[in-house]
């Protein structure tokens, strides 16, 4: 090939490259300035930070609560610290689930900037003038809270335009940052039907159509106390941890925030069918079950104290059911006496 030739492929190559980089990727600023940070944010926070760190709060500050809007799907949820967990405080009031709440916390904290960049075009074109997630942050030490806006995919790499309200930057955030706020109100909804810990549970009763059982922790034994036929007879340790095992099975298949319906339609009873664990004398939960729905192979459910009705799934609490009736059975043919024999 003659050298001529070669120069002009050449040179296309590059033109065709740089043509690539400029249009395909995110450009930085035209002239390097320093970027104002957060304003809302306080100084010492940000001077023990890095300037490329997403959340840059203080040591001894702490996140208590967190808006996600999802504008594309209109969706709002907000989310509050209580105690030492953390609740949904609306669109419903409910316990959320604090394991994931903790990782949104982590994500917002840990995660560090890919790329600060100034725009040189409308906050339109990056998805970040009507983005299409919005979360709003508020901490012990700020006196006002704090908005991110999430934006568009990025062109080249795996990468979200993300920018604080009211600043004059944006930058790259990992677009797995911006999936892991992306949750719908159950996902962020506890499921545990029980909360108190099962490694301190006291006692058990399980009211079921056949009749009541009941067994109860003394001088590290468990004994039945009901059936009366064989009250205080002991029940293995093995045994009960199957019994717990199958009661921890009871997580919430989905609420029913969205279906007025009273407690008599849905076969609630102070009576009926329904399972209660305590911890102590003072501390206790109890499980009300209502009718089945075969449709999706379910009961209603409700716990006590709390007007939020949901479902169960139907198998575990019939495994439940047949597990302790069969051993309490089991019991009494063990503890029947002997005929004798004529």
């Amino acid at each position: 090939m003659k050298p001529s030739v070669t120069i002009v492929f050449t040179l296309l190559f590059f033109v065709v490259l740089g043509a690539y980089l400029y249009l395909g990727a995110p450009r930085p600023a035209k002239h390097a300035k320093e970027i104002t940070p957060v304003s809302n944010i306080p100084e010492e926070a940000i001077k023990k930070s890095s300037s490329m760190q997403l959340l840059p709060i203080a040591e001894d500050d702490e996140i208590t609560a967190i808006q996600i809007q999802n504008l594309e799907k209109k969706e709002n949820v907000t989310l509050k610290r209580e105690n030492e967990g953390w609740k949904i405080s609306y669109p419903v009031e409910y316990p959320a689930d604090s394991l994931i709440v903790d990782g949104l916390i982590a994500a917002l904290t840990i995660s560090n900037k890919a790329r600060r960049l100034v725009p040189e075009q409308d906050w339109e074109e990056y998805g970040l003038e009507k983005p299409e997630l919005k979360i709003g942050i508020e901490t012990k030490k700020l006196d006002k809270r704090l908005y991110l806006y999430l934006g568009d995919t990025t062109p080249v790499g795996d990468f979200v335009f993300a920018r604080w309200e009211g600043e004059n930057e944006y930058f790259l955030l990992s677009a797995n940052f911006k999936k892991a706020f992306q949750k719908s109100i159950y996902s962020l909804r506890m499921k545990r039907v029980f909360r108190l810990p099962f490694a301190k549970m006291a006692k058990m009763h399980v009211r079921t159509t056949t009749g009541d059982f009941e067994i109860a922790h003394h001088d590290d034994k468990w004994f039945w106390m009901e059936p009366i036929p064989i009250l205080g007879e002991r029940v293995p340790k093995e045994k009960v941890d199957d019994l717990f095992a199958r009661v921890q099975d009871l997580h919430i298949k989905d609420f029913l925030d969205q279906e007025p319906h009273s407690k008599h339609e849905l076969g609630f009873s102070l009576l009926g069918t329904a399972i209660t664990l305590w911890v102590d004398d003072q501390h206790s939960e109890m499980l009300y079950l209502g009718n089945e729905v075969p449709t999706r192979d379910s009961f209603y459910a409700m716990r006590e104290g709390e007007d939020v009705y949901f479902l169960v799934a139907r198998p575990n609490i019939r495994a439940l059911f047949e597990l302790i009736e069969a051993l309490a059975q089991e019991t009494m043919q063990k503890t029947k006496p002997m005929a004798v024999s004529s």
